[in-house]
């Protein structure tokens, strides 16, 4: 009763073939993505040309040093805490998520 047509068999062929072709194009464009791996481009925490560098500028935030330097957000993150133990920058402002840092 009712319901939809059935495929002939020439465009059920067709459908098959379609499929099998965008199964091959995905295969092909899931080997050409690859991770990539962020280098860090920053000099070592207690260097004098990292330190200099912060103190240009006005606020420090983890997406700018990580922007900046090309490192991940949460060794951005931990760096601005290491400088804030040694006393060279301060929480000035922010949230849980996000904190907003001065050079002291």
């Amino acid at each position: 009763m009712g319901g939809t047509k059935k495929k002939s068999i020439s465009q059920m062929l067709k459908a098959q073939l379609a499929k099998e072709e965008e199964k091959k194009t995905r295969s092909k464009e899931a080997a050409k993505t690859e991770k990539r791996i962020l280098n860090i481009d920053a000099p070592t925490l207690g260097s004098r040309e990292f330190i200099e560098e912060i103190k240009k500028m006005r606020v420090l935030t983890p997406y700018t040093l990580a922007s900046k330097y090309n490192i991940r957000l949460s060794i951005a993150k931990d760096y601005l805490e290491m400088l804030e133990s040694k006393g060279i920058v301060r929480c000035v402002g922010g949230h849980n998520r996000v904190r907003i840092f001065q050079v002291v």
